[in-house]
């Protein structure tokens, strides 16, 4: 970042300087590296989910499936008066120090994404891990056993930015620099913060209450094994 008494101006990168009258930090993950050259603390973590996928196979997984793993990870279970965490969990996902976000999705080509073990790195890691693979092979045959041969084609890891009150950070957090970062939730996030951040860089007070958003809330920090609820 390039500051001049205290407001960000422009950033620095590998091909030079470019000016601004101000910058949108929007990184996901990494924002908050990029955020602390700054000056600014984002207490933003990542959220690693595995994911394997097969070769093409016939069409048999309509729609997206979600396995009885998966319902701990969400509120609107655990708010029900019967939850019981215990049948909801395997023993595998302690051993390998993994949560599974238990589903399967088959996309239009015919392969099936198998998925998602996932883990909390104190470093921000979007490789697949051993654990993930054997995390995601057991799944599929204790619960899914009709896939158990089924050709793989690959395996990858993709990271969510995550903040302790689930809410993203969308907000002006020094003069000149505009951050909207930390979604952990769908797409359907993209356009309203694309609108919410136009209207901060005008300096027009946005059409949405952004209070549950604003740096200046109340969040603990993230990250280093530990993991979050949705």
């Amino acid at each position: 970042m390039i500051e001049s008494g205290g407001d960000v101006c422009g950033v620095t990168i590998d091909t030079g300087s470019i000016e601004a009258d101000v910058v949108v930090l929007a990184a996901g993950v990494w924002t908050r590296a990029l955020a602390a050259t700054a000056g600014v603390d984002l207490p933003i973590g990542g959220e690693r989910l595995q994911v394997m996928a097969t070769h093409p196979l016939p069409m048999q997984v309509q729609p997206l499936v979600y396995g009885p793993l998966a319902t701990k990870q969400y509120s609107l279970f655990r708010d029900l008066p019967s939850w019981r965490r215990e049948d909801f969990t395997v023993a595998y996902e302690s051993e390998q120090g993994i949560e599974m976000l238990q589903l399967l999705a088959q996309r239009p080509t015919g392969e099936i994404l198998l998925g998602c073990p996932m883990d909390y790195p104190s470093e921000i890691d979007d490789r697949p891990t051993l654990d993930g693979v054997a995390a995601i092979t057991e799944m599929i045959g204790q619960d899914f056993p009709g896939l158990r041969s089924a050709p793989i084609d690959r395996v990858w890891a993709g990271v969510l930015p995550y903040t302790a009150d689930l809410a993203p950070v969308i907000d002006e957090v020094v003069p000149g620099l505009v951050v909207a970062a930390g979604h952990v939730f769908g797409n359907a996030a993209g356009p309203v913060t694309g609108r919410i951040v136009s209207q901060l860089i005008r300096g027009a007070e946005p059409q949405i209450d952004i209070s549950e958003c604003r740096f200046d809330r109340a969040l603990e920090q993230v990250g280093g094994g530990a993991p979050t609820r949705w």
